[in-house]
């Protein structure tokens, strides 16, 4: 909710959710426009009308979710930047794909230097400058 509130201070946000609960009474409350919505790939053009009817500039994911990832998968669709916020250490043997996915993404911000870490040693590719270590205080 922190990163939510700075971001508002100087950009316009609306924060998609896969289903309603504690958060969305939290959100109701601050005034912070949201709505729900689980993605699926066969929603996908649903989305993009979503991000194009909204003039929608950059999507941030919250979570190495699959939902995150169909979003990025839009945004790329329509060469929108895709910011991934990245909360837990990945594992490459249980998610192959992991990295793949993670290189599609124009920034990274992880919690942890072990997390950081562990995205700059396993993405042969991926450039440090791309990765953002972020903690909330």
């Amino acid at each position: 909710l922190l990163l939510i509130e700075n971001i508002r201070k100087t950009h316009n946000c609306t924060i998609a959710l896969t289903k309603s609960g504690p958060l969305t009474d939290i959100l109701h409350e601050k005034k912070i426009k949201y709505f729900t919505f689980f993605p699926r790939r066969r929603k996908i053009c649903q989305m993009i009308a979503y991000l194009l009817s909204k003039k929608i500039d950059i999507v941030y994911g919250n979570s190495f979710s699959n939902s995150s990832y169909i979003w990025l998968l839009a945004a790329k669709v329509l060469r929108i930047p895709y910011i991934w916020h990245i909360r837990e250490m990945i594992d490459e043997k249980k998610t192959p794909y992991a990295f793949k996915r993670l290189k599609k993404a124009k920034i990274i911000i992880v919690v942890s230097c072990a997390v950081q870490n562990r995205i700059i040693n396993q993405i042969l590719l991926l450039i440090p400058s791309n990765i953002i270590l972020y903690r909330e205080k």
